[in-house]
């Protein structure tokens, strides 16, 4: 997916992005006493918009937290850990009625991927977009991962519920990807698959 947006970008953009990403992640001993550099959600979205010159919509109500070129584009910025770990997607607090009126774990996950997919699609209509992708910085000891994942439609017609699930927790998989729903917080979280054939650009970061 990298041919989506990462290599589509000019050299001194990308220069400039990860220069203010090497900037921020020397400054990590003030916020963290981890090895592995810390990068503020906040601060990732403003200067992964002022390197690429794109539009910042991260404080609106939307799917995205950038858009340029006709691309939507979900930022996100954690732990690489084992390479593939549970990020939260997508929050359903003002649909908790509708999930709650679902009966059966099937009936709650097929509700979930409805509203999820309106969403995306909603956001795409409203800003003209043409992709969807994640745009990952994954963290390590002394370093970081630049890494593009789709951000994919829940394929209603493959979902599978997990054999084994936990308390307050509907885990389910698509053609696509794996997810786990928090019937608690009324979160969605997808698995990121961030190990090493995944990375598209690695860096040092000097902290």
């Amino acid at each position: 997916m990298g041919d989506i947006f990462w290599n589509n970008q000019s050299d001194e953009q990308v220069k400039k992005y990860l220069n203010l990403l090497k900037i921020m992640g020397s400054l990590s001993n003030l916020f963290s006493d981890s090895t592995s550099p810390y990068l503020y959600y906040r601060g990732h979205e403003n200067l992964f918009c002022e390197a690429f010159d794109a539009k910042n919509l991260s404080r609106g109500d939307v799917s995205y937290d950038a858009i340029k070129d006709g691309v939507g584009i979900g930022l996100k910025t954690f732990l690489n850990s084992n390479g593939l770990t549970f990020q939260k997607v997508a929050e359903f607090n003002g649909d908790s009625d509708l999930i709650r009126a679902a009966i059966t774990p099937k009936d709650i996950v097929h509700k979930i991927a409805q509203l999820r997919n309106k969403r995306i699609k909603v956001t795409q209509n409203m800003t003209g977009t043409h992709d969807s992708i994640y745009h990952l910085v994954t963290r390590e000891p002394g370093k970081m991962n630049i890494i593009e994942k789709p951000m994919d439609l829940i394929d209603i017609d493959s979902i599978n519920l997990n054999k084994i699930q936990a308390k307050n927790t509907i885990k389910f998989s698509d053609k696509y990807n794996d997810y786990s729903f928090s019937l608690s917080k009324n979160t969605l979280l997808q698995r990121f698959d961030t190990r090493e054939e995944s990375k598209l650009h690695q860096f040092s970061i000097e902290v």
